[in-house]
């Protein structure tokens, strides 16, 4: 649509995977074959959260020995990754403690050493002193206690050793938690350190097989459930550099100030020994427990988040019930010195229809005002209206 202005009116201005461990150094010594390294690189998920959840979640996890317990408190937590909001004091005050844990393996066939299924009994209680009541903790059936969830997430073998030093005095009598290197038979090393032994301290790793077998003269595990376990142990004594006030890995033995003691390692059953040389001590393989990893999770935003989903959806489907139409209008110098404007419009969808009316009405309003005097009969293009590409008809003064 098109129409001249008269000379009195102008238009607005403006213009439109290393160094070598102590644990693969056991590993060669002993013969057991090292597990097959895969390394998963997981593509970095990025999803849009809830600002508050951000701040104010929280995800710890633990590693728990049959037979412990531990608190819901930052001392006793493996990891601590707390949000910005989220203080120690804010943890729930539950107390979780492992009776026992049981892994089912596939015994034949293609996939036989196969987990099939675990599950651990726990005993908790929400607050301290509370009566502890029991749970199955099993695969995506998480414990629920005051909001926060627990998960069952990974498991192992600790073998359990009893160290005497060379004066005769116990010096460590505990489960130590082993890691698995990833294989079919769920071999595991890991290290343990005495530094209380004296006259020097003492420090093994170690590699234990739940099923060991001998593969022309190598130690390797058949199968991840524990029928034959056993344990073989590369001995050193000397400084474990634990009182430099260096951090150290529990599941790393730093022998650079330890000299390896000239003992060859050999696999041992429950309650043999190793009689160590220089009367440093005796170290004795007493038996094996599992272990379980716990994920503690704690999202308060989830259900912020929920609610602004579900608005978010509601506004983009009463969007689509909103007649969208749109109006453009160009202000021209004419050639007589005149002002010529165009004006066009658009509807997206118009099922109800109408919008000729409308567009047609609003133009004669909008001419009007511009030129000072109610519309004139023969002003507007009556042709002009509606187009998915509109063209602007003109209309003169005449």
């Amino acid at each position: 649509m098109r129409w001249k202005l008269p000379r009195r009116c102008s238009p607005p201005g403006g213009s439109g995977c290393g160094a070598e461990t102590a644990g693969s150094r056991q590993r060669k010594a002993t013969g057991a074959r090292p597990a097959t390294c895969c390394s998963t690189s997981r593509s970095s998920r990025c999803s849009a959260r809830w600002p508050w959840a951000v701040f104010s979640a929280t995800r710890p996890t633990k590693l728990l020995v049959e037979g412990g317990s531990f608190a819901n408190t930052a001392t006793s937590l493996d990891v601590f990754h707390p949000g910005r909001l989220v203080t120690a004091a804010a943890l729930a005050p539950f107390t979780i403690t492992l009776d026992r844990f049981r892994a089912s393996y596939i015994t034949s066939g293609a996939l036989a050493g196969q987990l099939s299924s675990f599950s651990a009994r726990i005993r908790y209680a929400s607050q301290p002193g509370d009566r502890a009541r029991g749970y199955d903790l099993r695969v995506n059936h998480p414990l629920v206690v005051d909001g926060v969830r627990v998960f069952l997430i990974g498991h192992g073998y600790a073998p359990v050793f009893k160290v005497t030093d060379g004066t005769g005095r116990i010096v460590y009598d505990q489960a130590t938690p082993f890691i698995s290197l990833g294989d079919r038979g769920f071999t595991s090393e890991g290290v343990v350190k005495v530094p209380d032994a004296r006259p020097v301290q003492l420090g093994f790793a170690g590699v234990f097989l739940p099923t060991a077998v001998d593969t022309g003269g190598r130690l390797a595990s058949a199968f991840p459930g524990p029928i034959l376990p056993r344990v073989s142990l590369v001995s050193y004594a000397g400084d474990l550099g634990m009182n430099s006030g260096a951090p150290q890995s529990v599941y790393a033995l730093n022998t650079d100030q330890m000299r390896r003691l000239a003992i060859a390692p050999r696999p041992l059953a429950p309650g043999q020994s190793i009689r160590l040389p220089g009367d440093v001590g005796t170290v004795t393989f007493t038996g094996y427990r599992q272990w379980i990893s716990l994920a503690i999770t704690y999202d308060p935003g989830q259900l912020p988040a929920l609610a602004s989903g579900v608005a978010a959806l509601a506004g983009l489907l009463l969007s689509f019930l909103v007649r969208r139409r749109r109006v453009f209008v160009r202000a021209l110098p004419g050639a007589d010195g005149s002002t010529v404007v165009e004006a066009g419009g658009l509807a997206r969808s118009d099922p109800g229809g109408g919008f000729d009316a409308e567009f047609q009405a609003l133009a004669e309003e909008l001419r009007s005002a511009m030129a000072g005097r109610p519309p004139l009969d023969g002003d507007i293009d009556t042709a002009a209206g509606p187009a998915e590409h509109p063209s602007p008809a003109p209309a003169r003064e005449g």
